[in-house]
């Protein structure tokens, strides 16, 4: 999804026509603000890094506003939980810098549907994609995908990122971890409210 929203690929999968050729971003030199450190978000910067991307983190008690300032892509990994809800509230994608784009793939209410949407028609956000993720997996008939549908600077997908044979087998390895290390009383990937 990085790779097509800067370098506008889609318009040219299958094309039956001679496309008129322009010149569209490279990834070297951006900034890059990866908000969520887990297991997942820390990995995301390995293959941006690779690109010539310069990564940075939002971690917990950092500046938000602060550092979307500057940044050119935005990518959602926020662990859904009580400090993650709405995090990503309309005045941070208002304080995005004009023309970055956003990624998510986890869920809604970690950041404000109608926020994006909104620095979207402001011409802040020029363009973002996401893997919505409602109760349902493949649903693309809920208000939330079809509000995310209708604007064409969205790149939407319905709740399919997951779906790789390694993503369900390393889910249930770590399911199993959990266990064995909770029989054990060594407890670990535990959730704390704070």
């Amino acid at each position: 999804m990085t790779l097509a929203l800067f370098r506008k690929f889609i318009p040219l999968i299958r094309a039956t026509e001679n496309p008129t050729v322009s010149l569209q971003e490279s990834l070297v030199g951006k900034k890059a603000l990866i908000v969520g450190k887990g297991s997942i978000g820390s990995k995301i910067a390995d293959p941006l890094k690779v690109f010539g991307v310069e990564v940075s983190f939002f971690e917990r008690g950092d500046d938000l506003h602060a550092k979307l300032a500057d940044k050119d892509l935005v990518i959602n990994a926020l662990n859904s939980n009580s400090t993650s809800k709405n995090l990503l509230d309309e005045k941070s994608f208002a304080s995005m810098k004009p023309g970055s784009y956003f990624i998510s793939f986890v869920r809604p209410y970690t950041y404000s549907l109608q926020g994006l949407l909104n620095s979207i028609d402001k011409n802040i956000v020029a363009g973002a994609a996401i893997d919505c993720d409602p109760e349902k997996f493949g649903d693309t008939q809920n208000a939330f995908y079809q509000k995310a549908l209708a604007n064409p600077k969205v790149l939407v997908t319905p709740h399919v990122a997951f779906s790789t044979k390694q993503a369900v087998a390393n889910g249930a390895e770590i399911a199993i971890q959990n266990i064995e290390k909770t029989i054990a009383d060594e407890p670990q990937n535990i959730l704390v409210k704070v």
